[in-house]
């Protein structure tokens, strides 16, 4: 319902039952807009530390410059610096050797019978073997000599030497 100042002025002075009305839609009105107003003043009271918006949506807040100041340097490698890399192995455990299957430039599929042209590029991989655990048992042998009463037991290793049960 749009209602203008004029209409509502002329409502109000006849009175009676027309004004009542008008006055309750106001009033119904105005607490709408209340509600309303409080809805979205709650929204836009959010931000990163009291609900689940990331920090990047929060608003009014300046992003952090660094701490440190800025080098005037570039990244990376400065002139003059020797750079370090492992050198590659002469003798490798193994070898595999990768040919291409096909031309890059025509796609005429490769027979193996091409010649080799210079040197291959190499690129070694080093790699840690897998752990195995073997078991090894101990036996002491006690024996008894002949014609003795008495018994001898073997000398345990010494780097073996744990938690050896008494005999």
């Amino acid at each position: 319902m749009e209602l203008r100042r004029e209409d509502a002025e002329r409502v109000a002075l006849a009175g009676g039952e027309p004004a009542r009305e008008l006055l309750l839609t106001l009033f119904d009105r105005v607490a709408e807009q209340g509600e309303q107003l409080e809805k979205v003043q709650r929204r836009l009271g959010q931000n990163s530390r009291n609900s689940s918006l990331a920090p990047s949506s929060d608003r009014g807040r300046a992003p952090k410059r660094a701490l440190r100041k800025r080098s005037e340097h570039k990244q990376g490698g400065q002139p003059g610096h020797e750079g370090a890399s492992r050198r590659l192995i002469d003798d490798p455990d193994e070898t595999v050797e990768h040919r291409p299957d096909r031309c890059r430039r025509c796609g005429r599929e490769m027979t193996g019978d091409e010649r080799t042209v210079g040197k291959p590029a190499r690129h070694q991989v080093i790699e840690l073997p897998d752990t195995v655990l073997v078991t090894t048992e101990h036996r002491l042998v006690i024996v008894r000599g002949l014609g003795s009463a008495f018994v001898a037991m073997s000398a345990a290793p010494v780097a073996e030497l744990r938690a050896w049960p008494d005999p």
